[in-house]
């Protein structure tokens, strides 16, 4: 399985509530500026995921914009504090061959680390606007390798 985690672009500072925080313009052009780096290695996505909140909303669009016509699913599995047990779980069970997750810091940062490291704080974590690649034979902890990062 080929699994890609994109965090969202740069965000505005906080408003009312964290779900509700937009992108700034900074940060959705550098979400379609990785996705152009992105798309430029060919990829074919079967199943695309979005965290509920907004600025993950814009950050797919930006991808959509840039890949082509992707469909996202919203799941709640992939808000900012969500335990990446539920989403390894979801993963385990999924079928498809290559699966994108766009979605937030600390979770995405921890599923990263969890997968190839084996433990939630290893690896380095992801910065706004960028993709990670992983591969994976068996969805568990450990199990991954970093195939490629890409931020532009």
């Amino acid at each position: 399985m080929k699994l890609y985690l994109f965090r969202h672009g740069e965000a505005e500072a906080a408003v009312a509530g964290d779900a509700e925080r937009h992108l700034t313009q900074a940060g959705s052009r550098r979400n379609r500026a990785t996705a152009a780096l992105f798309m430029q290695r060919g990829v074919a996505v079967e199943l695309a995921l979005v965290s509920p909140y907004v600025r993950a909303h814009e950050t797919a669009a930006d991808l959509a914009a840039e890949l082509g016509n992707l469909a996202f699913q919203e799941s709640h599995l992939l808000t900012p504090d969500a335990d990446v047990s539920g989403i390894i779980e979801f993963l385990e069970q999924t079928p498809a061959g290559s699966t994108l997750l766009v979605g937030h810091n600390p979770l995405l940062s921890r599923l990263l680390s969890l997968l190839v490291a084996g433990e939630t704080a290893a690896c380095p974590g992801l910065e706004t606007s960028e993709l990670a690649c992983l591969s994976l034979d068996v969805v568990a902890p450990g199990c991954g390798q970093i195939d490629y990062r890409l931020r532009a």
